[in-house]
């Protein structure tokens, strides 16, 4: 059993975390727009479409409308209406299985640029315990919510799979000139699928290929023909997302309107101000601490080497180990707590310089030391979960979701860090006393969202029942005008819901899925 644990130990884990992953996922429920794009509704509505049983037909014609009129993010919403159209089992599993994979690739890249200094089981399990640092806020508006994970969350898989496979298979020996033909075929699918998915992660991939292409230039004096095409397919992609039709008319919705507005001083001010307070928020404070310490180690081993400049690496050590002990003893995140303490508003932009500061001495800390370990693809990594998270400066708001990309890509970075600690330790005995408090807060973490969906979702089941039966009654000629439904027991653990101020138009999207009359009334209690 141990020579068997030892040989698939790895996959076991995998296995195992995926089996929890999905059972997580068989509380998640369709919410708020998931209804109108499952019944080709939303911002465009398909004609003859009855409930959501659609044809490709009818889908290709809902996309282009979409396109036309509100946005370029249509092959992400494409895998969202396959899925929930045959069934919401299909996408609880497809994601499940998309989340685990990412992972997986976390894993892959890590290993590779650890060289064995650690345990391969041990770096495994360690990659999985990273799935508790995402926060209810985080899984609320970007995992357990289709239509944000298909966009927010999908796209970093091709981004993943093209960061591990791409370098690799410079150093890749191919048997025939078919199999380099098949490779690079699929790097190119990667990458193009990437940039032609989501605006943050479009600017990411794109980001990355042409920071490689550049790096490889200087290097070898040369221009790569395989990068330069790379490129072409990554700016296509980019390209027919960002020149969207619909991405203009969405900016005359009010919001949008009144940001773009303002002169771009204020509109780069209040982006940046909105870039801080969303990614390094509250509901971030999991990862801001595994993210701070990661960088704290850094900077340290950056000061001890006398690497780069020294009084900047000690600005940087000493910066974060502030924030960190702020972030400890106070009830919210060390900079809502700085900002809070201000009310003069010259004071504040002050301080918003300040935060800038120090991103910037935290970012060349971390570059100083992968720069000095020669980690190449770590520093692209880092910088490109920078871009990520940077291009929402123009944008008028930060969702929580906004996060994902940049917590994914950091959480490479901060798994390599790990293992440099690791290595670095005579006594691996002590890493217990790291390992085990992490692992136990990641997992009530994961287990405390687990469970605020899992009481919500039997109210979930039967209100879905219900309309489902109201439904095929009407359709055999019963008249029916009201139907009663529940209110969930708690709506963090949800989607938006109808009854909640503001939500009426939700109503239109599930009487869309439902096929249910315009007129029904539809009431909760």
């Amino acid at each position: 059993m141990k020579n068997f644990f030892e040989k698939y130990g790895v996959g076991i884990i995998f296995l195992i975390f995926f089996l929890i992953v999905l059972i997580q996922h068989q509380f998640m429920y369709i919410y708020h727009d998931d209804y109108g794009y499952a019944s080709l509704s939303y911002a465009y509505n398909v004609e003859n479409v009855e409930g959501h049983d659609v044809n490709l037909e009818q889908i290709v014609e809902f996309l282009k409308g979409h396109y036309e009129v509100w946005g370029g993010r249509i092959l992400t919403f494409f895998y969202e209406i396959i899925l929930l159209t045959n069934g919401l089992w299909l996408y609880r599993l497809v994601q499940s299985i998309v989340i685990t994979l990412i992972f997986f690739l976390i894993y892959k890249i890590v290993k590779k640029c650890v060289q064995n200094k650690i345990d391969d089981r041990l770096l495994a399990l360690c990659t999985v315990m990273c799935y508790g640092v995402f926060e209810i806020m985080l899984v609320r508006t970007g995992i357990f919510w289709a239509s944000a994970a298909v966009s927010y969350l999908f796209p970093i898989l091709p981004l993943l799979a093209f960061i591990y496979l791409y370098e690799q298979s410079k150093e890749k020996d191919f048997k025939n000139l078919f199999t380099k033909i098949i490779f690079y075929l699929f790097c190119g699918i990667l990458i193009f699928t990437a940039t032609f998915s989501q605006e943050q992660i479009s600017v990411a991939a794109l980001g990355y290929i042409l920071i490689l292409t550049i790096y490889n230039i200087v290097k070898n004096k040369r221009v790569d023909k395989l990068d330069l095409i790379m490129c072409l397919v990554a700016i296509l992609g980019f390209s027919i997302l960002m020149l969207a039709p619909g991405n203009i008319l969405r900016q005359q919705h009010p919001t949008s309107i009144e940001f773009y507005s303002k002169p771009i001083v204020e509109r780069l001010e209040l982006g940046i101000q909105n870039l801080i307070f969303g990614n390094f928020s509250n509901y971030t404070k999991i990862f801001n601490m595994i993210f701070y310490i990661s960088i704290a180690y850094a900077s340290y081993v950056v000061v001890k080497r006398k690497k780069g400049i020294k009084i900047l690496s000690c600005l940087s050590l000493l910066s974060i180990l502030f924030i960190i002990f702020v972030n400890m003893t106070q009830q919210t995140e060390y900079f809502e707590w700085v900002y809070g303490l201000l009310t003069n508003n010259i004071y504040k932009k002050l301080v918003i310089v300040g935060f800038m500061f120090q991103f910037l001495l935290m970012f060349y800390s971390v570059i100083v030391y992968l720069y000095d370990e020669k980690k190449l693809k770590l520093i692209n990594i880092v910088t490109i979960a920078i871009f990520s998270v940077g291009c929402m400066i123009i944008a008028p708001y930060f969702a929580p979701r906004s996060s994902i990309a940049f917590e994914i890509l950091c959480l490479v970075f901060i798994l390599y860090m790990f293992v440099q600690f690791y290595d670095s330790v005579t006594d691996k005995k002590m890493i217990n006393f790291i390992l085990v408090p992490t692992f136990v807060i990641f997992l009530c973490n994961v287990l405390i969202i687990t469970n605020g969906y899992y009481k919500n979702s039997s109210i979930n089941r039967e209100n879905d029942k219900i309309l489902t039966q109201v439904s095929e009654r009407i359709d055999k000629g019963e008249d029916i005008r009201q139907v009663t439904l529940k209110k969930l027991n708690n709506i963090l653990y949800s989607g938006d819901q109808p009854y909640m101020e503001g939500n009426d138009y939700i109503t239109i999207y599930m009487k869309e899925y439902y096929n249910l009359p315009k007129d029904l009334d539809i009431i909760y209690e």
